[in-house]
């Protein structure tokens, strides 16, 4: 770990919301963010509080808004992870002692980087992932009316959350500024990365994190020439779907066809393939996801490095998968438990993982063979399931779909459509900031959103579609529009 580190820098201005944690008597209530990165958060707090001897409750949610904070009012120690920036106002008003670890970008935030940016205050940072040149000096806890509020966000110190921190790095920050006896969370902090696809490359916070944990050796680093999922070869690319492969996945027959031309039996194990034939098998399946334009981070996620987590006897993608299949079937629960090392959960988890994966993959299938609807500025389409949208935007965009535009997933719910946006790093540095399109063009509407620009979503009335992708795609022209203009 190198000297004066971004990690160490966050400890430092940390201590004194761990010491408030350390001498608070009473229930720390936890409130936390449903996915992989909000399970993994929530696994490292409910960790410290144990060590500590704290009596806690924690709580996961799935829509973020000022509601959810109304209900914490008088709980007396509030602790919000992946969550609590962009619902500051009714944070304040909380009886209470608050400590936030977010990585959510707010219009706040955008109006502090472009005020840095015009030079009336100094550069952010010294690089684009926030590794160097961080002005940590702007940070300072907030006393309100009632309580006291601690926030920690990495935007607020110049440091990207889209790709260089994200919840479960940050709550491990303030983890083991509580105590370096929670060092051994650095495994469910990289989980929670690999949750929100920071992985590739590291980056910022979330790189020396990953270095202490292999450093400390509650870590391994794994080179890996190709990673397959699955009992056989032939399984593991039937059921692929992070990657997955046009024409492969889901299809049995197709894929039994194109080992035979490889000339690899599809019975063997992955572990079992040759040297000669685990190359031969890796050039193939790049040349398929090349052909289809997927990003270098998919190509690289099947012959890309490896962590392998010690406490938990697994990877930490595979850990993640869990966690997140946890979390987008409600069973949150059973994601926590696998976290503080239930092995039962984690027999669960695992089912749980094989069931999600099996819908994705369904689903993408039948997207595949359909195809989705366009506008002038972006693509989407309708899914009866809101807990699977994003996962199918996401994965669409990287393997099977136009990566000029960005992609909508809607599913309609009661009264209400829950919206996934997904884009690439190609559209953010073109000017792509979903969270303002979903933010703005959800408050239109009578609904709300927000995100990341990379990553963002929505919550509108059930009838409200069109009307949204209409301004959503007016807000997304506007902003590759003036991006070009920036260039010019």
């Amino acid at each position: 770990m190198k000297e004066n580190s971004l990690l160490d820098a966050f400890r430092g201005i940390m201590k004194p919301a761990a010491e408030a944690i350390s001498g608070f008597e009473g229930l720390v209530r936890v409130v936390s963010h449903y996915d992989a990165d909000g399970i993994a958060a929530a696994g490292i707090m409910a960790k410290a509080l144990l060590r500590e001897r704290k009596r806690f409750r924690i709580s996961f949610v799935k829509g973020i808004n000022s509601e959810v904070f109304k209900a914490l009012d008088h709980e007396g120690f509030v602790i919000a992870l992946d969550m609590g920036s962009g619902q500051m106002d009714e944070i304040r008003k909380l009886e209470a002692t608050v400590i936030i670890c977010d990585h959510h970008v707010t219009p706040e935030f955008k109006k502090g980087m472009k005020e840095k940016k015009e030079g009336k205050r100094g550069e952010m940072g010294g690089s684009e992932d926030g590794s160097e040149g961080n002005d940590f000096s702007d940070f300072a806890s907030q006393e309100t009316e009632k309580g006291m509020v601690y926030e920690f966000n990495c935007h607020k110190f110049g440091i990207n959350g889209s790709y260089a921190a994200c919840a479960a790095t940050i709550t491990y920050a303030l983890a083991t500024a509580l105590s370096r006896m929670n060092s051994p969370s650095s495994a469910m902090a990289i989980a929670g990365m690999f949750g929100d696809k920071q992985s590739t490359p590291l980056l910022g916070l979330n790189k020396e994190v990953v270095e202490e944990g292999v450093a400390q050796g509650y870590v391994q680093e794994k080179k890996a020439s190709l990673f397959l999922d699955g009992g056989t070869v032939s399984d593991a690319l039937t059921y692929s779907v992070d990657p997955y492969f046009p024409g492969l996945t889901g299809r049995e027959s197709s894929v039994q066809e194109f080992l035979n031309e490889c000339g690899i039996e599809g019975s063997k194990s992955p572990e079992s393939l040759q040297l000669n034939e685990r190359r031969f098998l890796t050039d193939r399946l790049m040349l398929i996801l090349l052909k289809n334009n997927s990003p270098p981070e998919a190509v690289e996620g099947i012959v890309g490095t490896r962590y392998y987590l010690s406490e938990f006897g697994v990877y930490a993608d595979v850990l993640s998968n869990r966690l997140n299949a946890s979390g987008r079937q409600d069973w949150m629960t059973t994601g926590l438990a696998v976290c503080l090392g239930e092995k039962r959960a984690m027999e669960k988890a695992t089912r749980l993982r094989e069931k999600y994966r099996s819908t994705i993959r369904n689903g993408l299938v039948y997207l595949e063979s359909r195809g989705i609807k366009k506008t002038d500025h972006l693509q989407y389409f309708f899914n009866n399931d809101p807990a699977s949208s994003g996962t199918f935007a996401g994965l669409g965009i990287q393997f099977l779909f136009d990566r000029h535009l960005p992609i909508i997933g809607l599913s309609k719910k009661e009264d209400k459509v829950h919206i996934s946006a997904r884009g690439t790093r190609e559209l953010v540095d073109k000017g792509l900031d979903l969270s303002t399109a979903m933010r703005d063009a959800g408050s239109r509407v009578g609904g709300y959103g927000g995100g990341h620009p990379i990553a963002s979503g929505a919550t509108i009335p059930k009838g409200k579609e069109n009307e949204f992708l209409k301004i959503v795609d007016g807000i997304v022209g506007k902003q590759f529009e003036g991006a070009k203009k920036g260039q010019s």
